[in-house]
């Protein structure tokens, strides 16, 4: 995929038929081999936590694990405090805040507004960046104990082997993730260029309808009015949908008329405790973060720079164990709480400040 995207950028297609491929490229060669790499991933996640559940390990040395994992977001944060800002967007820039966002604006696009470019600040008064370290690391016990286990199961697995398995492909998952997308931003970016040529702004845009756009590629339509009608077909389809109240899970058909908001279930990262000043990322451009907990609704790698602002901790409305945020989380040592559900985080949103104690997997409203 990546290949095919550097030949494709280079190439003489006009807008449209680059559009097609792009997309087509990213069906294709990113998003299905993604969710290969994200069932392994979720397996792997498991793995672990069954690990804790036994009492193979501990869940500190899950933290630990977790920590030391590699992934496109460890890779990130080296980058940001090495590479000059040129080097940093080219092989950053494509990722944005809501990966499937069009009106919100890429890494390059605004780097002003997402990072702060002081080379004393990124490396700290040294001048120098921090070495990881690994933290995690079976020992003799843990092995015999995780072999019996295995054999239990009637799984053949070599200790070390397993163990790279789950590392390997929790990396993997991010790393595919990352790739696919920028094939996804930069079509995007280019609906965007097209659209603002047809008087269409990038609001217009988020209401027209992809298909629209990849049916340009077998006809000869006129561009402007096939993305004016979508635009407004979309517009009213979107007026519809906000009217329409649902809940987080359908398990019946009957729930689409009445319904109970239940409570979630969160997934509470490292054994940290944080206090701080509630941030919420909703409601505008906010940049002012250090320290704070930040409320993000549902996050995803575009968000990946409010680890350069020293938060303090932060809290997800959807996602999982195995999210992206949750991965991330883990691998720095910053105390967060994924998918506390719409109920919770309504709460969170409310208040001033909160103080999370993920060891004693709790929230409190300060």
């Amino acid at each position: 995929l990546e290949n095919r995207y550097q030949s494709l950028m280079e190439s003489d297609l006009d807008d449209i038929e680059k559009i097609y491929w792009l997309i087509e490229d990213c069906k294709r060669y990113g998003t299905l081999p993604f969710a290969g790499l994200a069932r392994a991933a979720f397996i792997a996640v498991q793995l672990l936590g069954s690990m804790v559940k036994k009492g193979i390990i501990s869940d500190m040395d899950y933290q630990n694990f977790m920590n030391d994992v590699d992934t496109v977001s460890s890779d990130m944060k080296y980058d940001f405090d090495t590479l000059s800002k040129d080097a940093f967007l080219q092989k950053y820039g494509h990722l944005r805040p809501g990966t499937y966002d069009i009106t919100s604006l890429r890494y390059d696009e605004a780097p002003d507004l997402y990072f702060e470019w002081n080379r004393t600040a990124r490396t700290g008064e040294s001048g120098r960046t921090e070495e990881r370290t690994k933290r995690f690391s079976l020992s003799i016990d843990q092995m015999h104990r995780l072999k019996d286990a295995l054999d239990e199961s009637g799984l053949n697995n070599d200790i070390l082997g397993l163990m790279d398995f789950i590392r390997t492909v929790i990396g993997a998952r991010e790393y595919g993730k990352f790739i696919f997308t920028r094939n996804l931003s930069r079509a995007m970016q280019m609906i965007g260029k097209i659209g603002d040529q047809y008087g269409l702004s990038r609001e217009d845009c988020a209401h027209v309808d992809i298909q629209a756009v990849r049916r340009l590629y077998h006809s000869t339509k006129d561009i402007g009015e096939t993305l004016q009608k979508s635009m407004q077909e979309g517009r009213k389809a979107y007026e519809l949908a906000k009217t329409l109240v649902l809940p987080p899970l359908l398990v019946d058909a009957d729930e689409v008329w009445h319904f109970c908001c239940p409570d979630s279930e969160p997934n509470f990262i490292t054994m940290g405790k944080v206090r701080g000043e509630i941030c919420v990322l909703d409601d505008a451009d906010v940049t002012d973060i250090t320290d704070r907990v930040v409320l993000i609704a549902s996050a995803d790698p575009g968000y990946d720079w409010i680890f350069s602002r020293r938060i303090g901790g932060f809290i997800t409305m959807y996602g999982g164990a195995n999210s992206h945020m949750a991965i991330r989380a883990g691998e720095l040592g910053i105390p967060a709480v994924i998918g506390v559900g719409e109920k919770q985080y309504g709460v969170y949103k409310r208040a001033r400040a909160v103080e999370i104690d993920a060891a004693n997997r709790t929230v409190r409203v300060l």
